[in-house]
């Protein structure tokens, strides 16, 4: 990761402004060099009549002005491509990740993700700040280089080894930095995760002042100075370089005061050109050494990204659309889905036999109220997740009216459902859906939701609500999506008892009157023979028991 990438990764986003972008760094590059000129010009007119010289004077504003025109607006050329192509990495890896698979989501490292997408991209900034800087730093040196190997050959030798031997110094102690500062951030990590037992575990660390002593005392005391601890040595380390690095400019001036008469003739005119000359590059040559580990850690942060958009890459099925191209198309109508034996295999954990999840002779027909019951574990919802089309089966598959899903297409099969499961996410607004105000209203009055929820453009006035209320905001969505099929994980399991009873007696029915195919997971069997759904039950992965309920008389 070089200097070169970085400029490279900003030029290619740049386009037709790359050539403003080189032109504006070179432009500023002479300004200072015009700038350096103006006062050897002032000096000398001073020398022969000890008067201001007005043409040293007036070349010097027009420099200045010039300098800061061409810095200006190269810098922002640099920082709108730089931050466009950020941008655009940004939203390509975000685009990606929402289209792959279920299976290949579920298998990622989440910290990956948030490292790469939501991470620190300060880097990213400061590289882009320092670049016309150090492209017309470089050009000033360049000339000042050329300069005084016309002056003293042997003294523009003595001053570039002395600066390769800073850039050197340099460059090793930011690799020490970088290398700490990823044992910093698991440090960070680490305290970061045990302040989410305090928060998420709050009303437990309240009842229980033991609990909540030797949390403090075992763990987040421990992770707070081992953070500190670490910071700090990087904090040092960076204080360290700094200095030596402002300190370490001055060895040029002092290899041409001191070294320079010992090893090459040179007369006192000379010597006072080069230590002008060297003083007033000093800046460009600091900016220069500050550059190389401001591209460095820009780098890192852009391949994180570049190595997530590539890992998706090769993960994202090719059927799956783009973002900004068609829609897959969402069926109109089905009849029936049906399975002869489906079967799902978790992973074997150690000294443990793989848990298997088998469904034979099983169907789904249209209108169809279906309630599954069963223990914890026992395999429902990974059933419904296969139902769903969210992951695929091991062995066996599904089938839609006698079609096999893959001829369907994965998007379109999907298309059919609305589903709400336990780790359900709530979003702010009905995303993906425009329903008819009246309708909106009709079911927030009818899911007590009126007064509490108000939908404005399609977003939510509040998502700030209790567990219940937001299983009833998700039920909301579902219904609103108008999709044919609703699978329910277990919605009832935060309802109160009014809206419990609500739920399976009259907001079932009447979902399933309008011709919503309903299949629920649900542990209330009391209700089950009050709503004429069928039954099925699973037990260690199997479904062992499939019958029709009836429907009991007031």
């Amino acid at each position: 990761m070089t200097t070169r990438d970085f400029l490279n990764f900003v030029l290619a986003k740049a386009g037709n402004r790359s050539r403003r972008i080189r032109f504006m760094a070179v432009a500023n590059g002479l300004c200072m060099g015009v700038l350096m000129y103006s006062l050897s010009v002032a000096m000398e007119d001073f020398a022969a009549d000890n008067r201001m010289s007005v043409r040293g004077l007036l070349l010097f504003c027009l420099s200045l002005v010039a300098y800061y025109v061409t810095q200006a607006r190269g810098s922002r050329d640099v920082a709108d491509a730089a931050f466009a192509a950020l941008g655009e990495l940004e939203i390509s890896a975000a685009d990606k990740l929402r289209r792959i698979d279920y299976p290949t989501f579920k298998d990622m490292d989440p910290g990956v993700v948030y490292a790469a997408l939501g991470g620190d991209k300060a880097a990213v900034v400061l590289a882009s700040r320092y670049l016309i800087p150090m492209l017309s730093g470089a050009a000033i040196s360049l000339l000042a280089a050329v300069y005084l190997a016309f002056i003293s050959p042997a003294g523009i030798a003595l001053i570039a080894v002395s600066l390769l031997l800073v850039m050197f110094l340099r460059t090793a102690i930011h690799k020490e930095i970088m290398a700490r500062a990823d044992r910093d951030r698991a440090a960070v990590d680490d305290f970061t995760s045990s302040l989410r037992d305090i928060v998420n575990g709050f009303t437990e660390i309240k009842m229980n002042s033991a609990r909540s002593d030797e949390l403090f005392t075992r763990q987040i005391i421990p992770a707070a100075r081992k953070k500190a601890e670490r910071m700090l040595g990087t904090e040092r380390l960076h204080t360290r370089a700094m200095v030596m690095e402002q300190a370490t400019l001055f060895i040029p001036l002092a290899m041409t005061v001191f070294v320079l008469p010992l090893v090459s003739v040179v007369t006192t005119t000379d010597l006072v050109r080069i230590v002008s000359v060297t003083l007033v590059t000093i800046w460009p040559a600091y900016v220069l050494v500050q550059f190389g580990p401001a591209a460095y850690a820009a780098n890192l942060a852009l391949s994180r990204l570049r190595e997530l958009d590539s890992m998706l890459d090769k993960t994202l099925p090719d059927a799956v659309p783009k973002a900004g191209g068609p829609a897959a198309p969402e069926l109109a109508a089905f009849s029936r889905i049906d399975c002869e034996t489906l079967e799902f295999i978790y992973p074997a954990q150690p000294n443990q036999a793989p848990f298997v999840v088998r469904v034979q002779d099983f169907s789904l027909g249209r209108g169809e109220l279906v309630i599954m019951k069963g223990g914890n574990g026992s395999g429902k919802t990974t059933f419904m997740r296969l139902l769903a089309g969210l992951i695929p089966p091991t062995s066996g598959e599904l089938r839609l009216d006698g079609r096999q899903i893959a001829a369907v297409g994965n998007e379109a099969y999907r298309s059919l459902f609305s589903v709400i499961f336990p780790d359900f996410h709530l979003f702010k607004g009905l995303y993906g859906m425009a329903p008819d105000p009246a309708l909106v209203t009709k079911w927030l009055d009818r899911l007590e939701l009126s007064g509490k929820v108000a939908v404005t453009d399609g977003r939510f006035s509040t998502t700030d609500l209790s567990s219940g209320q937001r299983k009833r905001l998700a039920l909301l969505t579902a219904i609103l999506e108008g999709r044919q099929i609703i699978l329910m994980d277990e919605v009832a399991a935060d309802f109160d008892a009014h809206f419990r009873e609500f739920f399976y007696l009259e907001l079932l029915p009447e979902l399933h009157a309008e011709g919503r195919t309903i299949f629920a997971i649900s542990h209330d069997d009391r209700y089950y023979r009050k709503i004429g759904a069928r039954i099925l039950a699973m037990d260690e992965g199997r479904l062992v028991r499939a019958k029709r309920s009836t429907r009991k008389k007031p």
